[in-house]
This record gives C-alpha cells, sequence and structure tokens, in this order.
C-alpha cells in the first residue's frame, strides 16, 4: 500500500477548499492508514539527507505546503532528498497560478486548490489500493492523465521539436516501463482509447 503524507500548517485550509464528503473521505483514509497529516516538517533545517530519509521512509508519495519551505536550507535539502529518493514529490500554494511537472513527473507544483480537490480522494483510492499506473498528473487531469501527455508528445512529434529531455520524460510519464522511444503509430492508437475514455466518463 502506497502510503501518502501531507504536511500543512493550516488545518482549516482543505476544510476551506474541500467538500464535506471529500474531507470525510479525507479522514477515513487516516483512520486506515493509508494517510498522515502533519502540522510541520518532522525535520529541521540543519538535518541530513539521513535524517530526511528516516522521517520519510513510510510514505511514498510526500506533499508539503510551500509555506513551509520558506528558508534556502529547507528547499536545499528537501530538492537533494527527492532527486536521490525518486520518491514522488507535491508542492502546493494558493500563490501557485501554473501546475508544474518536474524530475520525470515525480514531482509537481500545484495550486493548494487544485491540490485539495475530489481528484485528491481518487489519487488516494488508486494509492490504497496500489493500482500501478498511478500518477501525480491525476491530481490534474483525473482518470484521462494520459491523454494530455500522449497529445504533447504527438505534437512536439509532427512538428519536429522533439527533445532528448521531452523523449525521456513523456516516455517515462505515459509508460515508465518502456526503454526504447514511444512509435508514433502506438502513440496514435493510444490516443484513440483514451479520447473513448475520457468521453465514458
Amino acid at each position: 500500500m502506497g502510503k501518502i503524507l501531507i504536511i500543512d500548517e493550516r488545518a482549516e485550509r482543505k476544510k476551506t477548499l474541500m467538500r464535506e464528503k471529500d474531507l470525510s473521505k479525507l479522514h477515513e483514509f487516516e483512520q486506515e492508514g493509508v494517510l498522515f497529516m502533519l502540522s510541520s516538517l518532522p525535520f529541521s533545517s540543519s538535518s541530513s539527507i539521513e535524517e530526511l530519509e528516516k522521517a520519510f521512509a513510510d510514505y511514498s508519495v510526500i506533499a508539503i505546503h510551500r509555506s513551509l519551505m520558506q528558508t534556502e536550507n529547507v528547499i536545499n535539502i528537501i530538492d537533494e532528498y527527492f532527486r536521490i529518493s525518486k520518491k514522488s514529490f507535491i508542492i502546493f500554494s494558493g500563490g501557485t497560478s501554473v501546475n508544474d511537472f518536474s524530475n520525470n513527473s515525480l514531482r509537481l507544483s500545484i495550486n493548494a486548490g487544485d491540490f485539495y480537490s475530489s481528484k485528491l480522494i481518487d489519487y488516494i483510492e488508486r494509492q490504497k489500493n496500489e493500482i500501478k499506473s498511478t500518477s501525480l498528473l491525476e491530481l490534474l487531469y483525473g482518470e484521462s492523465w494520459r491523454l494530455p501527455l500522449l497529445l504533447e508528445y504527438r505534437n512536439l512529434f509532427w512538428c519536429n521539436r522533439m527533445t532528448d529531455e521531452d523523449e525521456d520524460r513523456l516516455r517515462h510519464a505515459i509508460d515508465p516501463t518502456r526503454q526504447t522511444p514511444l512509435d508514433i503509430d502506438i502513440v496514435n492508437k493510444e490516443i484513440e482509447k483514451e479520447k473513448l475514455k475520457f468521453l465514458s466518463i
């Protein structure tokens, strides 16, 4: 079971942004031991990577509100830990206006209103049930998260603007097990499948 840790110093933030039904579900996830919520960082700005490894050892996904990462030391140690650990990392904040992915789609910067939504409930449910295709992109696009990636891949390919970095990022997000470039015919077929799935949601 993939355990999720959310660190947010303001408990009322989620209450303001989420529906009562979703808040109740979050509480259920906490009772089941799938979700853990803290109001402060479980380490100090002078902590080592090893101390972060101990603090985050039980979690596969860690979400931290940006306000808790104010000092350069905290930002640097967190960045270094997630670069090494290959765990999924979410930074959420009301001041974030553009949702952004990096580190092979393992790192997501997202607006707090987009984070605290029904998509978070669906994402945690999939983590709980250990569905292997779970991606941080689901927090933005829900079940049809592969469609925008496939369309981006096809567009870059058609415009002859695909860089090696784009290829690695998109291939990893679309199909983490694949080692070779995606064939454009396969991408087109997958787009059609995802469109049908999207229309049926």
